[in-house]
């Protein structure tokens, strides 16, 4: 338990500042597809799919990918074995992820 490290309020504050990017991405782009055209598909917006779809390109919602799995493997460290790392410290795609994430991408990119 000597090299354990308990989580402070601080290394929680460090990586929300690192989301904050994203969530922006998220919120001005992603978020207004997901609505409209996902969730709830308004009929005034079915023919504005393509204009939705315009506003974010592919490597966009890559690299919120990858950030996602970047935030867990940190957050995992931290919870369940009691070790700090940052972000950059984790590769962005591990065996099956890279898989899933390409397919994703390529069913949106087409």
């Amino acid at each position: 338990m000597k090299n354990v490290h308990e989580p402070k309020a601080i290394d929680l504050h460090k990586l929300k500042s690192q989301v904050a990017k994203f969530n922006k991405i998220y919120e001005d782009k992603c978020k207004p597809i997901r609505h409209k055209v996902y969730a709830h598909a308004e009929r005034e917006s079915i023919g504005k799919t393509c204009q939705l779809f315009d506003k974010i390109n592919v490597c966009e919602i890559q690299s919120i990918i990858e950030f996602a799995f970047q935030v867990e493997k940190v957050l995992w460290e931290l919870m369940f074995n009691g070790r700090l790392h940052s972000i950059d410290e984790f590769a962005i795609y591990e065996g099956r992820r890279k898989k899933d994430v390409e397919t994703l991408l390529l069913k949106i990119s087409t």
